[in-house]
């Protein structure tokens, strides 16, 4: 029975390990997910950057003639100001929203996915940008440092190093099972600010790979600062002490 389940951890892990070669390994086509981290101009912008927008660097004014302009959500409807967000129906929703801090600095700007059926704009269907996978996450950003996970909400992944949070589909995942295929849904780039009033101290889950929650129920914990964002995406983001 022993040989047998090593044999099953085994032939899974060999199956992960495929599918994330095949999307991945040996191809000199750009992720999917590659023309989110884009200026307008096509050109590649610093890490941590989305569509151009750099929190902690680019101002608010820019980051919205940004997101105007640029070729994957130029045809966005604004639906908000304050915070600002865009949004664009095609087979799921896409909004993209970011808060400004008092310095009038982009603290944080969030992609978010939502399924919807048939849903477009003036009877025209929109390209709306990828969300990507779990996959493309670790391909671009290396392991997680921590991970988030709550009853009947998306698993959160942190990384640290990027400044990079993302959240995983749930819905997607079955037999609650982790897969370099699980759509993201969504995904922030935050500044690394000192804590603020609203810091408390969390606890997150260590990650333990592509495995089964039960997994991580087993696993250690890491406790960790975070503050709070007052924002149409994220709802807190690590902080430093």
């Amino acid at each position: 029975m022993v040989a047998l389940c090593r044999f099953v951890v085994v032939v899974n892990g060999l199956i992960l390990l495929i599918l994330l070669l095949a999307r991945f390994a040996g191809s000199t086509k750009p992720l999917d997910v590659a023309p989110l981290f884009t200026r307008p101009d096509g050109s590649l912008c610093p890490q941590p950057c989305l569509l151009g927008v750099q929190p902690g660097h680019t101002d608010t004014q820019t980051a919205i003639t940004l997101l105007r302009s640029h070729p994957l959500t130029r045809q966005f409807e604004v639906i908000g100001t304050h915070p600002f967000r865009i949004q664009a129906n095609g087979d799921q929703i896409i909004m993209i929203s970011f808060n400004e801090a008092v310095d009038g600095i982009v603290d944080e700007i969030t992609l978010s996915s939502f399924m919807r059926y048939g849903q477009f704009r003036d009877g025209t269907e929109i390209d709306l940008p990828p969300s990507g996978m779990l996959g493309d996450l670790l391909s671009l950003f290396g392991s997680p440092d921590f991970m988030q996970i709550t009853r009947g909400g998306d698993p959160l992944l942190v990384f640290m190093g990027s400044e990079v949070s993302a959240s995983l589909r749930r819905a997607t995942i079955m037999d609650q099972h982790l897969s370099v295929l699980t759509p993201i849904s969504r995904l922030t780039l935050y500044r690394l600010e000192k804590c603020d009033s609203t810091a408390f101290d969390y606890v997150f889950l260590r990650w333990a790979g592509i495995v089964k929650f039960i997994r991580y129920s087993a696993g250690g914990t890491v406790d960790y600062m975070i503050r709070r964002l007052t924002s149409a995406g994220a709802s807190f983001a690590p902080c430093l002490p």
